[in-house]
């Protein structure tokens, strides 16, 4: 039980809340025996690599998962996120138009791709672009219009696949924290613009490693299986000149299987967190809970809360510093922004007015599979403490805003 002296902090001198650090990843775990199981499919016929039994199985079920004609996978979402900006990018055009406020290297898979990247601002309802912003931002020279669906609420498809055709601009959707959520009904995945989904430990869908396409396109996937294996046909055939190594291993994809069969159940346990953190943190009036459309069937993997500055003068920075020390892992939401980030791009700009204040304002909390209810209530309880104790954490470490923090 917290009591409310400030050197109960582990800032002040006491003792971490938690023992281990408990952190914002999935690290969902599989059922070790079905791992195994898979794992004999590809053991069996010495096929490690080159579209094995795993690898092949994995992509005919998250075909059928999703709702596409087609999966593809890739050793990595960064590289399947690169291979579609750069098919589906227009001729002779150089620039991706793409949020400043998301994933921190998607400037490089955009400048793998060879392009240059313009970053845009986004809208305060889920923290992604829309169609308004697309028709005001894009140019002669955009040759594609890079999508992310924020970590709670997808983003309108339907209005930016047609805010994209109305420009004649191709769309790639950045899915990686969507795996189970659907848009009006309709699964992520089975639109017909390309989406990315990641196989990354640190995702719903665990594989430890790896990524995927999902399309209805019969020559995009036949292109993204030839870039992803060094653009080879049959046995040595250089069938696309621009290939390289990037296929999925049957390890991971063995992995992939085995977390495939659980994820209802990691939907489940994630969605129990969600309402835990929903119903824990309600009495806070310093934080807001960002909250899923319970209705589009999201996975709950993520919690992402706002610190509303208006009511403490603790800031976002100074709550994350604080629960770090406590071994609570909060890692700040997509900050700083892309275009404030100390790298040179032609197209950087000086002033997003959304993104500049959200940036500032989001926190990740712990989640996913190793995270409990009982810890949600460890940390909510924390956070109560922390805000009570307003004053003194002031007078040590000021505002959090500046480096003493």
């Amino acid at each position: 039980m917290l009591k409310s002296k400030c050197l109960d902090l582990a800032l002040f001198g006491g003792k971490p809340v938690f023992d281990k650090p408990l952190g914002t990843s999935g690290l969902a775990k599989p059922n070790f025996d079905e791992f195994i199981k898979y794992s004999e499919l590809f053991l069996s016929v010495n096929r490690y690599s080159n579209a094995g039994p795993c690898n092949n199985l994995l992509e005919e079920r998250l075909a059928e998962f999703h709702g596409s004609n087609f999966c593809i996978t890739f050793a990595s979402g960064f590289w399947a996120l690169v291979a579609s900006i750069k098919y589906y990018a227009l001729p002779r055009k150089t620039v991706a138009l793409v949020p400043s406020f998301t994933y921190r290297r998607m400037a490089d898979a955009v400048s793998w791709a060879g392009l240059k990247p313009k970053f845009c601002d986004v809208c305060n309802t889920n923290l992604g672009i829309n169609a308004e912003i697309i028709a005001k931002e894009v140019d002669d020279d955009t040759a594609v219009i890079i999508a992310p669906h924020p970590v709670i609420r997808c983003l309108d498809v339907a209005g930016i696949s047609v805010a994209g055709e109305d420009v004649e601009i191709p769309v790639v959707f950045d899915a990686v924290e969507s795996v189970m959520d659907t848009v009006k009904g309709q699964k992520i995945g089975s639109f017909d613009n390309v989406e990315v989904f990641s196989l990354h430990a640190s995702k719903m869908l665990n594989g430890a490693e790896g990524g995927y396409i999902t399309t209805n396109c019969h020559e995009a996937a036949r292109h993204f299986k030839l870039i992803r294996a060094f653009g080879l046909e049959g046995e040595d055939r250089i069938a696309l000149a621009e290939g390289y190594n990037a296929k999925l291993n049957e390890m991971h994809a063995a992995l992939a299987l085995a977390n495939l069969d659980n994820i209802s159940e990691f939907h489940d346990h994630n969605q129990q967190i969600y309402e835990a953190y929903k119903q824990k943190l309600l009495g806070n009036p310093n934080l807001e809970l960002h909250q899923y459309v319970d209705h589009e069937n999201p996975g709950y993997k993520n919690i992402l809360i706002k610190v509303i500055g208006d009511n403490s003068g603790i800031s976002r920075d100074l709550l994350e510093k604080i629960l770090n020390a406590e071994n609570i892992l909060a890692r700040a939401y997509y900050s700083p922004p892309l275009h404030k980030r100390e790298m040179e791009y032609e197209f950087q700009l000086g002033h997003l007015s959304v993104t500049e204040v959200v940036a500032d304002q989001f926190l990740l909390l712990p989640s996913g599979y190793q995270c409990s209810v009982s810890a949600v209530e460890k940390i909510c309880k924390l956070l109560d403490e922390i805000f009570h104790l307003e004053f003194e954490i002031l007078q040590k470490f000021g505002s959090g805003d500046e480096n003493e923090a």
